[in-house]
């Protein structure tokens, strides 16, 4: 297997800094890639003159028999080649009730903060892990075929920040080659076979389908996956910064401004945008006009086109559960509040110290049953009589120019199933005092 250490020493010379003598930290599950790999760094060791040590993470996805077999296979390895080995568990299928994240996300987010953990506990430079150009191949066609932009399409890159993948030249098939002629145990994982996981469908059904129209596949892929990256790492060079002028970014070509637009996701965003979110964001760009415009994008991120201005925000979570309204102060999410008072002269009263005097309010009659009014988080669908015509909230607030967010944000008043009251909306009728009565002041205090 004189073809697959050559490969592995040519990228490990082509990426790990010259001179140095790094540290490595291998990510062990105990399969065949990885297995393969951390033997054979534990042959080039010398040669290069790094520290190794390896951790094997253990998910708690698959039953305890297997997932015992894992840690025997990775402590047998280990101690064989005299490599230091680090063994963490973590709940997945826990986390993944708690979060509401696929199986596949949240295992792989797990495993790389346990990496990162463990390669800071031991003072190494580089996590290494048994991505091969098989895995680069399957990566590209599952970016592809849900829709990635031409990012999504460089492959595996051989270094990303303190991750180094030294087999990404090598191929599934020379890894089991190796272990064979090493004689390396290896565990199989069940869950490799379920093809209810889309990474396992493609490597399974699609991937066998296209080796026989051209058994080259992973080269072919890595060859157009390094056209890609040369690309990318030319307009990294030549592109302008992110402007909030949005005449500025209608201005850019179509392909300059979704990668300027994509370089300032990343900022904020840890996923790849696809090319139809980028599209999305461009035609919000070159449209303009009045009022806000958003998009809501991956990790919480919110795109908003308001005039001429364009910007990226995180999106706050404004939901609550349905309370009663009470006497005085009625604290809601984002340091909003809505204010009763016992007549007309206390609106003001009690104002949060953070707030600019951004507020807004309306009179309610004093035989009202406030008592029995509800506050709630908007759903959509709500309706309002007033003027004597049910009204939809929604196009009121459109009338009204109220920015997309601020609408998103606001509190409903309702009584009995009756929308009383949304704020910037003129109150139901029936509900205002009788002229010359005073009433209860409600005020919606929105900015801080």
């Amino acid at each position: 297997m004189k073809a697959l250490i050559e490969k592995i020493k040519k990228m490990l010379k082509d990426n790990l800094p010259e001179g140095d003598c790094p540290s490595l930290l291998c990510a062990l599950s105990g399969g065949k890639d990885s297995c393969c790999l951390l033997s054979a760094l534990r042959e080039l060791k010398e040669t290069f003159g790094f520290s190794l040590y390896a951790c094997h993470v253990d998910h708690k996805i698959r039953p305890p028999e297997e997932t015992g077999n894992d840690r025997r296979v990775c402590l047998s390895l280990c101690e064989k080649l005299g490599v230091p080995l680090s063994v963490v568990s973590v709940d997945v299928p826990a986390l993944c009730r708690e979060n509401g994240k696929s199986v596949e996300l949240c295992a792989r987010e797990e495993r790389y903060r346990v990496l990162e953990e463990e390669r800071r506990k031991r003072g190494c430079d580089f996590i290494a892990t048994a991505h091969t150009s098989t895995d680069s191949a399957e990566t590209m066609l599952h970016n592809l075929l849900r829709g990635a932009s031409g990012e999504g399409l460089c492959g595996i890159p051989p270094v990303r920040g303190r991750i180094l993948r030294p087999l990404i030249g090598c191929t599934a098939e020379e890894t089991a080659a190796w272990c064979a002629e090493k004689q390396i145990e290896y565990a199989e994982d069940s869950t490799n076979s379920d093809t209810s996981y889309t990474r396992n469908f493609i490597r399974l059904k699609i991937e066998p389908l296209l080796r026989e129209i051209n058994p080259s596949l992973e080269k072919n892929f890595a060859s157009f996956a390094a056209s890609m990256a040369d690309d990318r790492a030319y307009f990294e060079l030549v592109l302008p910064p992110f402007s909030p002028d949005r005449a500025f970014l209608a201005s850019l070509p179509p392909a300059v401004l979704r990668r300027v637009l994509r370089e300032r996701f990343r900022k904020t965003g840890t996923r790849d945008l696809s090319f139809d979110q980028l599209k999305a964001m461009q035609e919000l760009i070159l449209r303009g006009g009045d009022g806000e415009k958003t998009l809501d994008l991956p990790d919480g991120t919110v795109f908003s086109v308001e005039r001429d201005r364009v910007s990226f925000r995180e999106k706050e979570d404004l939901s609550f559960a349905p309370f009663p309204l009470r006497a005085g102060a009625n604290p809601l999410p984002g340091g909003r509040m809505l204010f009763l008072g016992e007549d007309e002269k206390d609106r003001g009263r009690d104002l949060p110290t953070n707030i600019n005097k951004l507020f807004i309010g309306i009179i309610l009659k004093k035989d009202l049953p406030v008592d029995r009014i509800v506050v709630s988080a908007r759903k959509g669908g709500e309706r309002i009589v007033s003027g004597g015509m049910r009204r939809q909230v929604k196009k009121l607030l459109q009338a009204e120019k109220i920015p997309l967010f601020t609408r998103a944000s606001l509190p409903v008043l309702s009584l009995e199933g009756e929308t009383v009251w949304v704020p910037f909306l003129r109150q139901k009728d029936g509900t205002l005092p009788p002229e010359g009565e005073n009433g209860l002041s409600l005020t919606y205090y929105y900015g801080g």
